[in-house]
């Protein structure tokens, strides 16, 4: 089935730094089904990522691929953090253009920090959550550091035009073993031009609004009986599946997925996967979102 984009608005509300903006939220859809896929996609991706689970799923799920603030058409506004209220919005909205159908949430990499927030603040709201090689299992430093602090703010704004302010210290960590090939390949991967270390501030800065916190998302999913997953690679440099146990043993009833493979998990296979889990029967949805 050939995909639509669709366009849903939300409102930001007025705060002491920001004006009421309106924010015109970018959505592939795909598939048909009884059940609607939020799927929040990684740092430099676009909805296309999730082309791959669209026919695993027919039937079963409709995609609604969200493009993340920072990329793409999405037009959020520079400088602002996302919050849990503004995902509140956004799932009134898609909530409110899917007849309000039984909704699960997908977020791989730093989509996951996204994922995370939906499952700490609207639990009662969701089918299941699926976290995949998530952002958000340990404390992202280097993203922290740059939003909060002076010294951070001025690097990632100076980067952008002068690089080597990022490469020269990857590169000195690489040789003292700090960082390994892998690592230091993706960081220099994602700042390898001008447009993607624009987009990785304006990504990091919009994130910044979303704080994951284990105890918060453990007792969502404990309160209404969300059941949760999560999808980490064997052969993941990025994500430490040790902190993926960690996660899982904290959440009650969460399952862990140890998948054969590394950082990059959305494919066929998991989307076939991910049908046989959807497809189980629904816990009984109560509550609504609140204002």
């Amino acid at each position: 089935m050939v995909p639509n984009l669709t366009i849903l608005e939300t409102t930001l509300k007025v705060t002491d730094l920001h004006p009421q903006q309106v924010v015109k939220w970018h959505v592939q859809v795909a598939g048909n089904g009884p059940i609607t896929l939020l799927a929040c996609h990684g740092f430099s991706q676009s909805t296309s990522y999730f082309n791959p689970i669209v026919k695993p799923l027919e039937g079963i799920a409709q995609v609604w691929a969200l493009e993340l603030p920072g990329h793409h058409k999405t037009n959020w506004p520079g400088e602002r953090p996302c919050t849990p209220h503004d995902l509140l919005e956004l799932l009134r909205a898609v909530k409110a253009r899917t007849n309000h159908a039984p909704l699960a949430i997908l977020g791989f990499s730093m989509g996951g920090r996204y994922a995370f927030a939906l499952g700490q603040s609207a639990g009662a709201e969701l089918h299941s959550l699926h976290l995949a090689a998530p952002e958000g299992l340990s404390p992202n430093w280097a993203q922290i550091i740059s939003t909060e602090t002076a010294i951070g703010r001025w690097i990632i704004r100076r980067q952008i035009d002068q690089p080597g302010i990022v490469t020269g210290p990857v590169r000195a960590m690489e040789r003292m073993g700090i960082l390994d090939k892998k690592m230091a390949d993706f960081a220099r991967a994602n700042i390898a031009n001008r447009a993607l270390r624009v987009q990785l501030r304006e990504s990091w800065i919009a994130m910044s609004g979303l704080k994951p916190d284990h105890e918060q998302l453990a007792q969502s999913a404990k309160k209404n009986k969300l059941p949760v997953h999560l999808y980490a690679g064997k052969r993941d440099p990025l994500i430490s599946l040790e902190n993926a146990r960690k996660l899982a043993a904290k959440i009650p009833g969460a399952t862990l997925h140890e998948l054969d493979k590394g950082h990059f998990l959305i494919d066929a296979n998991f989307g076939r996967r991910l049908a046989e889990w959807l497809a189980e029967p629904a816990r009984p949805q109560e509550g609504s979102l609140g204002g």
